[in-house]
């Protein structure tokens, strides 16, 4: 409030409005604390421009509050703009917290949800404490925020949190200033907030929650699947450590051998399941709560079945109260993985969980907490010393943008690793992970996420954005909505998101695009593509030499095809089927050189990942695949155990129909070669990747004059990725790749987005020039 000497001829007025992550962190009271530390009157209230601050009083407390303003910030306030004006004192004596409900376009980022904080553990944790044991403690620092919110801006009112009264001794926290939870719109206890309800065979256990946890834990050591109703939606837990309990999960979840996550209770934990480095550590215990993929140890105490023949390992460490109590009390690692049959939406309703997983969970932990916006764990791994994203969700979702355009736009992404992007014409925002749009459930989750984001944004698209493949559900999609269509090439698509994040759209690079489908403007599959790339267009200037894909899509289930086209096309087709008959054996290698040539049977592809799966299929003569990704990760996975520097297989750069191409052959001969004189497989791994890195290298010493931009899910593979940056550092070139945009399919939309604006500016500035 004002000083007592204070009077209206020397009282002086600003009015500050702050932009970025201001909502849902506790700014509001961190404001309202350090102006009344100041002997200031005014308000400030959460608005759809962001956070609105209004402070009376003397010149000198004004200015004092202007310059301390930032340092009082919450630990997780982002600030991407402050506009400051002088107004007219109104000779208000108070300083007031003011809630808000506005209409119009959202301009300010949205809050994400957070672990449980450690002051509130430790509330948690202490008998004396009024929260003490309640699961759904959180503070103006931590807690549920994306997940509950029905509109913005944040308040309780406009959150599944509206119809919890506050119960006295709550409603005194929330209204004293010298209180934790002063205005934490999430502030809740057991007198007054949401529950817990444990469930089993269909029946109802109304029980105290300590012996919801018991019971839980006795479920869990006895090798059964928990279904838990977490901060975004339902987990199916197990012991990660019970083979019979695992291979169960796997078989009613449908999973056949992708890997799981597991969560742990610290980082030591952690450290008894992976190597990790100091950034690895920090992220793990980061509050955004990640699922971080690290190298795992040869041995540790999980089942094999976990994560298979993979190198890497997804951890977590606990994201609430409840995750913490089993961890503890299991005392073994945890698989905790989405509540979804594979290939499904998360589960986020208990009745809908009831139902949908009763073939998978045998008991149940519900909340009545709503769970407005469904939201899966975010995935992100450390390469070259910087954290990439390899699924935006809980925690890092959604991602606003740098793209800036009074445009309304809606970008769709592609069909696997679906996420969408758009522009309100206020921000420009990356939504949450989708995921593959390959199911009906799933394709109808990805109309109902842009219906609800379109609505929460307040955005009608003027125009809608989508990859140029026209079997893509979301291409299909966007050509129904009557709406005028940019098409955009997925590859182009890729190294436009790295630029977005790097601020290279006004520049031209050399776009290195390596994943395993995408396609081209010829009408065939690229996946391994230099491309001389502006925001608006590229240049196909280099490729991997093309190979067929005998079977087409039934080459990316059964790797081997590939792998005997490409011994067809680096030897005689009968050393080919010689070769082929003995490292596959038990199946028919003749069948597959009959149709190699045939385009209409095996198409041509230029496509790094397909490479990669032909050259596993060789190395480990596994013949199937049971998901996309699988054999590169296990490629990875044999290099990253060869211990001693090898010499590099040999890769030619060759100039065909004017382009340049990356030539495997003689690689391929060399492995053959390899392989007969009986050389490990580490090694043969070890020397491929090496060998590849030294070809890429060559190719872009070609075009010396351009920065590198690296995209493209092929570089979730972090020996190549950390491999190829320093080769080409050392060749003083500057390289990038997206680091916070998912840099596999994730991230099509997002570049997608920032290409459709560049093309429509650079229109209307032709449009433009031509009226004058």
């Amino acid at each position: 409030m004002l000083s007592p000497d204070s009077t209206l001829q020397n009282v002086v007025a600003h009015r500050i409005i702050l932009n970025g992550i201001v909502q849902g962190i506790g700014m509001r009271p961190a404001v309202a604390r350090l102006a009344q530390m100041h002997h200031l009157s005014g308000s400030v209230s959460n608005q759809l421009t962001g956070l609105l601050i209004v402070v009376e009083g003397s010149p000198s407390d004004v200015d004092e509050f202007r310059d301390q303003l930032s340092s009082h910030f919450p630990t997780d306030a982002k600030i991407t703009s402050r506009q400051e004006i002088k107004c007219e004192a109104t000779g208000n004596t108070e300083f007031r917290i003011l809630e808000s409900i506005a209409t119009g376009r959202l301009e300010t980022i949205l809050p994400a949800d957070l672990a449980t904080c450690d002051q509130c553990q430790h509330e948690y944790s202490s008998p004396d404490d009024a929260r003490y044991r309640y699961p759904m403690i959180s503070c103006t620092s931590c807690g549920p925020r994306y997940s509950i919110i029905k509109r913005m801006p944040f308040e309780r009112e406009q959150s599944s949190l509206k119809d919890y009264d506050l119960c006295v001794n709550c409603r005194e926290d929330y209204t004293n200033s010298s209180s934790r939870r002063f205005h934490a719109q999430t502030i809740a206890c057991q007198d007054c907030g949401p529950k817990y309800w444990y469930e089993k065979s269909g029946q109802f256990v109304e029980l105290n929650y300590d012996m919801m946890i018991q019971l839980a834990v006795e479920d869990i050591k006895r090798g059964d699947i928990v279904g838990l109703c977490g901060v975004g939606g339902y987990q199916l837990l197990v012991d990660g450590t019970n083979l019979a309990a695992v291979q169960r999960l796997r078989q009613r979840k449908k999973r056949e051998s992708k890997p799981f996550a597991v969560m742990v209770q610290s980082l030591n934990a952690a450290e008894h399941l992976a190597s990790l480095n100091q950034i690895e550590r920090e992220i793990l215990a980061d509050s955004r709560n990640p699922i971080v993929l690290l190298n795992q140890l040869a041995r540790n105490r999980l089942a094999r079945e976990v994560t298979g023949p993979v190198g890497t390992i997804g951890v977590m460490l606990p994201t609430t109260p409840v995750h913490q109590e089993l961890c503890r009390l299991v005392n073994v690692p945890l698989i905790v993985t989405s509540g979804n049959v594979e290939g499904k939406p998360i589960e986020s309703v208990p009745s809908k969980a009831r139902s949908e997983l009763a073939d998978i969970a045998d008991c149940f932990l519900h909340h009545n907490r709503e769970i407005v916006r469904p939201i899966d764990d975010s995935v992100v791994r450390i390469a070259s010393g910087q954290q990439v994203t390899i699924r935006c969700g809980r925690g890092l979702s959604p991602l606003k943008l740098p793209i800036s355009t009074q445009m309304q736009i809606l970008a769709v992404g592609g069909e696997q690793k679906n996420a969408i992007a758009f522009s309100n014409g206020s921000q420009s925002i990356l939504s949450p992970h989708i995921g593959d749009l390959n199911t009906l459930e799933n394709r109808t989750y990805f109309e109902q996420q842009i219906a609800e984001l379109q609505t929460l944004y307040q955005m009608d698209p003027e125009y809608i954005v989508h990859d140029l493949h026209q079997e893509y559900y979301s291409t299909k999609w966007a050509t129904r909505q009557g709406k005028p269509l940019i098409g955009v090439q997925h590859h182009h698509a890729h190294i436009v998101s790295g630029m977005l994040e790097h601020n290279l759209l006004d520049e031209n690079v050399l776009g290195l695009a390596f994943d395993g489908t995408g396609l081209g403007d010829d009408a065939t599959v690229w996946g391994g593509e230099f491309l001389l790339t502006t925001a608006v267009d590229y240049i196909r200037v280099g490729n991997i030499a093309p190979f067929s894909l005998p079977g087409g899509d039934a080459a990316i289930l059964s790797p081997w095809r590939i792998a005997i086209s490409l011994l067809e096309s680096a030897m005689e087709a009968e050393a080919a089927s010689k070769i082929g008959r003995q490292i596959f054996p038990d199946n028919s290698a003749e069948n597959i050189l009959q149709i190699t040539g045939r385009q209409h049977l095996s198409p041509r592809t230029s496509s790094m990942g397909r490479l990669f799966d032909g050259i596993t299929a060789l190395i480990t003569r596994r013949t199937e695949s049971s998901y996309e990704g699988q054999f590169p990760m296990i490629l990875e996975a044999l290099a990253q155990n060869c211990d001693s520097v090898q010499t590099p297989y040999r890769f030619k750069v060759s100039t065909v129909d004017h382009r340049i191409q990356l030539e495997w052959k003689t690689a391929i001969r060399q492995i053959v070669h390899d392989i007969d004189a009986g050389t490990a497989p580490a090694v043969i791994a070890c020397r491929f990747h090496r060998g590849l890195v030294q070809g890429i290298r060559k190719m872009c010493r070609l075009f010396p004059d351009y920065p590198i931009v690296l995209s493209g899910g092929c570089f979730q593979n972090r020996i190549l990725l950390e491999t190829l940056r320093r080769e080409l550092e050392q060749d003083h070139r500057n390289v990038f790749c997206p680091v916070s945009i998912p840099l596999n399919d994730a991230g099509l939309a997002a570049g997608q987005l920032a290409i459709a604006v560049a093309r429509l500016t650079r229109n209307a500035d032709h449009n433009s020039v031509g009226a004058v």
